[in-house]
């Protein structure tokens, strides 16, 4: 614009002859005023942003006090509920203890009288778990306030503290296959509270024995007082351990640790009063912790000071131990004659109520998760399953799922135990295909009689399956027997004339001839025993002479057999049943022929008997051996273990028809690749 001015300007006044000093003064002159001009106009426009500025900037104070004044407002609000909670809390901590307390010292003077009573030592576990809970609910308040502290310090040997906390802690760890590992040094003493290091490694033990499953280990450590006169302890376990995101949440107040699990077990307060005590030691605690277990490590100043107490002597005002109240949970032995069944709960005191209730009428296995739980099915023939929801590792409805799509165990009844309620929970339950859902809590003798009818409706609709198919195999087998008379009545006859025209030659013939009418017979009596099973029909007992029947079956296996497999009888003198011979033989032949069939190369059956009221004959093989998934239905309508040497399924399946029949009990044992047991436990008479 200048140069434009100038331009223009410079002609005129160059024709006007000025001089050329007038004509850059003028050039000047325009330069100037254009400059103000422009000065002018971006100082109006500065003010008007500032202004702008400035009041946006008024806007925004007034929203931040505003909203400074509305977060008070509700922090303000929370702290009050936060508080009244509290209070609420502690006063009813406070009203709970003392009652408790005193059903405490109660149970103590019952268990005294009467030491191995389950129910008084279940009652007083989680009477003490009541105490504990209402006394970490006060000290939570005291660590605020800032005054929980342990005035009561005794100069005694941590040596021997950490170890008889090991002997305290192994039993119960051993019962649930844990191995409990020490690594103790001698001779560290300490002055301290016994009360609050008691306090420390009860509640990291618990973390530990928790979280620790089956085949893993916890390991107590203690070492040599340092340079700096501190004393190290550390707790550590093989467990599931801390997952990333929650290992800054480990010591906070009524936080719980959790694996995919809903229910965990506590208030989440144990490991905030933990380090509320160890800080008022003046020491410190710190973790580590990974998916292959955790180790919490305690630091505590060596104080020294003090008369030097005997553990026993320091120990006289501190709390009795909790820990040794835990009761193992180990699976009893089966019973042949007993139902079993299999609780699956992450509750340990729960499974040791629901066991003692259920265990004079069932077998009873436990497993803590679902995992444990189809660890236990592929080895156990179960009756019914018992499971909460809720559980690490793999949860109910998983086990669920698992067990459904298992043709060996979809049949069996499940039932879910869980604290979640509502009815869409319950929906859930049922549509995965329990038969049961049962809130807790839950009367233990109306789950009693639940399991029972269960039990029951399911033997029943296996029967009824059972005799549909029985009744099908019924009209085969009258069409089958049939067709089979006819024709012995056609070998029989031409039998006796070929023994009548042989003449002074027909001892050459008799032996065969003889074993032709045996089996001739045999057959006979199978058709006749088929008849009177499938259609009825009652059987007339007698005394039987047992070695003769077992003596000619084996006679007909040797010869088989060739020498390949030996057989030996071993049964008393003169051993009698009372039974209907026909069918007795058919039951031996069965098994003995499947004993037999069970040997593959060399081996050896022996039949054995037992005399006296109950008497008993033993059939053994060293044969292949039966799974132990399929021993439960070896004894079902069509099922077989020979299919591909053409097994139909109806021999065991008739052996029991035939055995219930004659009032004959059967027990079976076999181990994969060792061979089977068959015994036959007859009625008295």
């Amino acid at each position: 614009m200048v140069y434009t001015i100038g331009f223009f300007t410079a002609i005129p006044l160059k024709s006007m002859g000025y001089p050329a000093y007038i004509q850059a003064l003028t050039l000047n002159v325009g330069a100037f005023f254009l400059s103000s001009l422009s000065a002018f106009s971006l100082a109006v426009r500065f003010n008007n942003e500032h202004k702008e500025l400035a009041e946006t900037k008024r806007d925004l104070e007034a929203r931040i006090i505003d909203r400074t004044r509305d977060l008070q407002s509700a922090k303000d609000q929370i702290e009050l509920q936060s508080r009244e909670k509290t209070a609420y809390f502690i006063n009813l901590a406070h009203e709970t203890r003392t009652p408790a307390m005193l059903i405490q010292n109660y149970l103590e003077k019952c268990r005294y009288k009467y030491p191995e009573d389950v129910d008084l030592a279940i009652v007083k576990d989680n009477v003490d778990k009541l105490v504990r809970d209402m006394v970490n609910f006060l000290d939570s308040e005291k660590i605020e306030q800032g005054r929980l502290t342990y005035e009561d310090k005794k100069q005694f040997s941590l040596t021997e503290f950490m170890n008889k906390k090991a002997d305290l802690i192994t039993p119960t760890a051993e019962s649930c296959g844990i191995k409990i590992n020490r690594a103790i040094s001698e001779n560290v003493n300490i002055t301290s509270s016994v009360y609050a290091l008691d306090r420390i490694f009860n509640n990291l033990l618990d973390n530990a024995m928790r979280y620790t499953r089956r085949g893993g280990s916890i390991s107590m450590i203690l070492k040599p007082v340092d340079e700096n006169g501190d004393i190290t302890i550390l707790i550590s376990d093989t467990g599931v351990g801390i997952p990333d995101e929650m290992k800054k949440y480990v010591f906070d107040k009524f936080y719980q640790v959790s694996h995919t699990k809903g229910n965990t077990q506590g208030m989440g307060m144990g490991l905030y009063i933990v380090k509320g005590i160890i800080e008022g030691l003046g020491g410190k605690i710190f973790f580590d912790s990974s998916e292959k277990g955790t180790c919490f490590t305690v630091k505590l100043p060596n104080d020294s000071g003090g008369e030097f107490l005997s553990l026993s002597e320091a120990t006289l005002t501190a709390p009795v131990n909790s820990m040794n109240n835990d009761l193992p949970v180990a699976n009893t032995p089966v019973e042949e004659r007993k139902e079993t069944v299999l609780i699956v709960e992450d509750n340990r005191k729960l499974i040791l109520s629901m066991r003692e209730t259920l265990n004079e009428t069932y077998n009873v296995l436990c497993a803590g998760n679902g995992k444990e739980a189809l660890n236990l099915l592929e080895r156990h023939s179960i009756s019914a399953i018992i499971s909460d929801i809720m559980m690490d590792e793999m949860d109910g409805y998983a086990l669920l799922e698992e067990v459904r799509k298992s043709d060996q165990l979809k049949e069996i009844p499940f039932v879910f135990i869980t604290a979640r309620t509502g009815t869409s929970e319950e929906i859930r339950g049922l549509k995965y295909g329990a038969v049961e859902y049962i809130q807790k809590p839950f009367s233990m003798e109306i789950l009693k009689a639940r399991i029972g009818a269960l039990i029951a409706f399911n033997h029943l609709k296996h029967r009824a399956f059972e005799l549909e198919k029985f009744h099908s195999v019924g009209m085969i087998t009258a069409s089958i027997c049939h067709e089979i008379i006819n024709p012995l009545s056609g070998i029989e006859g031409p039998l006796y004339v070929i023994e009548q025209n042989a003449g002074k030659d027909a001892t050459k013939f008799t032996e065969g001839i003889n074993h032709i009418k045996t089996n001739v017979t045999r057959i006979s009596n199978i058709v006749s025993t088929m008849r009177s099973l499938f259609h009825g029909e009652g059987y007339s007992m007698e005394k039987v002479e047992v070695s003769t029947v077992i003596e000619s079956i084996v006679k007909i296996f040797e010869d088989r057999s060739a020498g390949e497999i030996s057989y030996k009888i071993d049964l008393p003198s003169g051993m009698q049943v009372k039974t209907k011979k026909s069918a007795f033989t058919h039951i031996l032949m069965n098994l003995i022929s499947n004993a037999t069939d069970s040997i593959v190369h060399g081996g050896k059956v022996t039949i054995s008997g037992k005399n006296g009221l109950s008497k008993a004959i033993i059939i053994t093989d060293t044969g292949s051996g039966i799974p132990q998934q399929n021993l439960s239905k070896i004894f079902e309508l069509a099922f077989s273990t020979k299919r591909e040497s053409g097994g139909t399924g109806l021999g065991l399946y008739i052996v029991k028809e035939l055995a219930e029949r004659l009032g004959i009990r059967i027990n079976v044992k076999s181990e994969l690749n060792k061979g089977s047991e068959f015994t036959l436990v007859f009625p008295e008479f």
